[in-house]
């Protein structure tokens, strides 16, 4: 199986994906985790994962073999997406047929998966009226790293930024931070928060959980908006 591995909206290929491989089981009734390779250090037999060979090129590191258990079944889920991506949705299902009496057969099959960018919007408040605030002076950086992802000046609309990691095997959380208020406003504390998507065998989601820090609970933001809110 061949994959090509390319961004939404502009077609261009993306690195750093992963995807793993599941076999039809007949006496399961499900798709079970295809062991087609064997692991380098221990000998044991694991779950297939499609290897990168180039820029957003994956092809599986071994055969597909037909069985009549998995009647030539196999499906490819990303179980991982590019930093600053969301999980393809989709799951990709390949069929090979029985070759019978014929024999041994060859078959190919290639496949190209597309990945949004992740998009979390902010925006500065009054605490009392609810307006937006202009001319503050506000920061995105990684908690852990203390690195600096963004800055900008509020102008009285909502900030969208763009390619921010979703937390997976690590968890990325990022805070929402102001420099400077605006004249006559006290600044606010610093807002950690998080982006959060479910995957599985059944496949990724659209959609994505923007989660805020409040007082040591994760709580999900509507629409993916953060909302910083000054007092006077």
């Amino acid at each position: 199986v061949h994959l090509s591995k390319i961004d939404k909206e502009n077609k261009n290929p993306l690195s750093g994906a992963e995807f793993s491989v599941y076999a039809w089981s007949k006496s399961a009734n499900e798709f079970v985790p295809y062991k087609g390779t064997k692991s380098s250090v221990t000998g044991a037999e694991e779950m297939m994962k499609l290897v990168e060979e180039s820029d957003g090129q994956h092809v599986t590191p071994a055969w597909l073999y037909y069985a009549p258990d998995n009647e030539g079944k196999f499906r490819i889920v990303e179980t991982k997406a590019p930093e600053g991506y969301v999980i393809a949705s989709e799951v990709f299902d390949v069929v090979i047929s029985n070759s019978g009496e014929s024999g041994f057969e060859t078959q190919e099959f290639y496949l190209e998966v597309e990945n949004g960018i992740t998009e979390v919007n902010f925006i500065k408040t009054d605490l009392h009226t609810g307006k937006h605030i202009p001319g503050v002076h506000l920061q995105i950086l990684e908690k852990e790293s203390g690195n600096i992802v963004t800055d900008w000046i509020s102008d009285g609309t909502a900030k969208c930024i763009q390619g921010l990691k979703l937390s997976g095997d690590e968890e990325q959380v990022y805070i929402f931070r102001e420099i400077k208020p605006a004249d006559g406003y006290v600044s606010a504390k610093d807002m950690e928060f998080k982006l959060v998507q479910d995957k599985g065998q059944s496949g990724g989601q659209d959609s994505y959980y923007v989660l805020v820090n409040d007082g040591g609970e994760w709580k999900t933001v509507k629409e993916g908006l953060i909302e910083m809110k000054d007092d006077v």
